[in-house]
């Protein structure tokens, strides 16, 4: 337990522990450890989500705590596993510590008391089948498939990281499907994360980690190619911008291709009357066009981007909306790319606005984007309703 420690800033655990509880940290920003269990109530004042790293089976920490983005592991933890380094890979059976001394050449007192996660991954870079065989050892059985999809993930992203494209293509294959050959496939994985959180769940975001994997091997012309859409990769699709916007923010690699791409797929299935969101809530949810929105301004400007302006300005019109928060859509889509279909949109909605709505509307009609400029207002910014009521008044 730790508690009442005003002034820490970080934890890392070196070991497993069975149970954590942390509490009244208000400037803890990271905690990295491997557990059963883990409770943090920090009452922290920071902006700022807390980072968390390593595993927890079970993780009871409010959404005000940590956020979809503390899921999203940083670059430097994937690359170097360090937040790993306190995990021991061992086994109870003695004639399986006896093998693996015999097989690494290292004495049996060292073997029982377990490899290093590094130390496995060595082993399986030199020989794949007693690497293979050593995981299985540690992490087998279907009480522990999700520790062998966690950690057969990471040790992937390191791997891929570190320039071993191939291997890591067949330890993500053999942690998710225990077949190392073959092609990649989208997974359906079941979301471990939801944006409307469970006080309790686990901290062992796997399915982002492929997600991960896939996005960047999808972008790899060295790497094996993925059979399927990216889409196709985590069940509940309103889930995916959420991870690869996060992913986008978090990453040195520029991650616009799959983004543009999972945005078709979303417009595709909505103007074919599809539901590309799992969540039980009205298909054109207010929330989902603003986030939809956000996405396409998190990337860079392109062609591709561009061009989904006006498709995805049609299903804005067929919204069942009220007026005012269809021109504001259209409005926000004028910032991507200031089209003369766009201004068409505006005048069909005039008949509909108030006076003071119409006002505004009137002059990004008439001048486009630039009606910004005249009017003496900033570019909308998500969430876009607040600015707009403030420009509408």
């Amino acid at each position: 337990m730790i508690q009442a420690l005003p002034w820490l800033k970080t934890i890392e655990l070196k070991g497993k522990v069975t149970q954590m509880e942390v509490s009244n940290t208000p400037r803890l920003e990271r905690l990295s450890g491997n557990g059963l269990s883990l409770s943090c109530k920090t009452n922290g004042y920071h902006s700022e989500h807390l980072k968390l790293g390593g595993f927890w089976l079970n993780l009871d920490v409010s959404n005000k705590e940590c956020g979809t983005s503390t899921f999203v592991l940083p670059e430097k933890c994937l690359k170097t596993a360090n937040d790993l380094e306190g995990r021991l890979i061992c086994t109870d059976d003695y004639q399986v510590a006896c093998i693996w001394a015999e097989f690494l050449g290292i004495e049996l007192e060292e073997a029982i008391k377990g490899l290093s996660f590094k130390q496995l991954i060595e082993v399986w870079k030199q020989d794949e089948t007693l690497g293979q065989q050593i995981f299985l050892n540690w992490v087998d059985g279907d009480r522990r498939i999700i520790e062998r999809k966690y950690y057969g993930m990471r040790i992937a992203m390191y791997l891929l990281l570190n320039k071993q494209k191939e291997l890591a293509c067949r330890i993500r294959n053999f942690a998710l499907t225990n077949n190392a050959e073959g092609i990649m496939y989208p997974m359906k994985h079941k979301p471990m994360v939801f944006a409307d959180r469970r006080e309790m769940e686990v901290f062992a975001p796997y399915d982002i980690l492929d997600l991960e994997f896939l996005a960047r091997a999808s972008m790899d012309k060295k790497m094996v190619a993925v059979s399927g859409n990216i889409t196709d990769c985590i069940e509940g699709q309103h889930m995916l911008l959420d991870w690869l916007n996060s992913l986008q923010n978090n990453r040195s690699k520029d991650f616009t291709k799959p983004l543009l791409e999972t945005c078709t797929r979303f417009i595709h299935k909505m103007k074919s009357n599809g539901a590309p969101f799992a969540r039980p809530r009205g298909f054109f949810h207010f929330d989902i066009f603003s986030h939809f929105l956000s996405t396409l301004q998190n990337v860079k400007q392109c062609e591709k981007r561009d061009n989904l302006v006006e498709p995805f300005s049609e299903l804005v019109m067929a919204s069942n909306y009220e007026a005012e928060f269809k021109a504001m859509f259209i409005v926000v889509l004028m910032q991507l790319a200031d089209k003369a279909s766009l201004r068409r949109c505006l005048s069909k909605l005039s008949s509909e606005l108030n006076r003071s709505t119409l006002k505004v509307v009137v002059a990004f009609r008439m001048a486009g984007v630039k009606a910004f400029e005249r009017l003496g207002y900033l570019h909308l910014k998500y969430p876009y309703h607040e600015k707009w009521r403030m420009m509408t008044q």
